[in-house]
């Protein structure tokens, strides 16, 4: 047997809130300018969280692509030479980094029923997929800061292109 440490829960607080938020299209989001946004708090016991002000913050970073299906597949647009991110295992890493905010704490206040909606606008535009990243944070009545959070993926094109290759130690010309 093995022990690693340990810990104990002195207090604990049952959420007094739950919500969502997310694009209102219920479709894919392809090369979107702007991205309608809905939101809805309510209170874990029934009804909405009525004239609730909260602050909704968005950000995109690449998304690497990978299929199941497809395993030999690239879904990524080719990188120049020495760019960040060329070396293997540090992909992910350099799309990490790539974060990029779009709406920093927007206020909205929610109407009588906890719904309130708003447009993030200017989203940017890239040749890969992106990860649209959306937060909306309020104060609970117990005081305690809440953070609701949503991903979604923005797709550059209705089509994804994919490339394989043969394996480089089989080539018998340059690739």
């Amino acid at each position: 047997q093995y022990s690693s440490g340990e810990f104990r829960v002195e207090e604990f607080r049952l959420p007094v809130l739950e919500g969502r938020i997310a694009p209102q299209a219920g479709q894919a989001l392809v090369n979107v300018k702007s991205v309608p946004t809905q939101l809805q708090v309510s209170y874990v016991s029934g009804g909405g969280a009525a004239n609730l002000p909260v602050r909704v913050s968005a950000s995109v970073r690449d998304k690497f692509l990978s299929f199941r299906d497809f395993d030999g597949f690239s879904f990524q647009p080719p990188r120049a030479d020495g760019a960040p991110g060329n070396e293997e295992g540090e992909e992910e890493a350099a799309a990490l980094q790539d974060q990029r905010v779009i709406a920093d704490k927007l206020p909205i206040t929610l109407d009588r029923n906890g719904a309130g909606a708003l447009t993030i606008e200017q989203v940017p535009t890239a040749p890969q997929p992106q990860e649209l990243l959306l937060e909306a944070s309020y104060a609970d009545p117990n005081g305690e800061v809440q953070t609701l959070r949503s991903v979604s993926t923005v797709w550059p094109a209705n089509v994804i292109a994919g490339i394989k290759t043969e394996g480089w130690v089989s080539a018998s010309q340059k690739i």
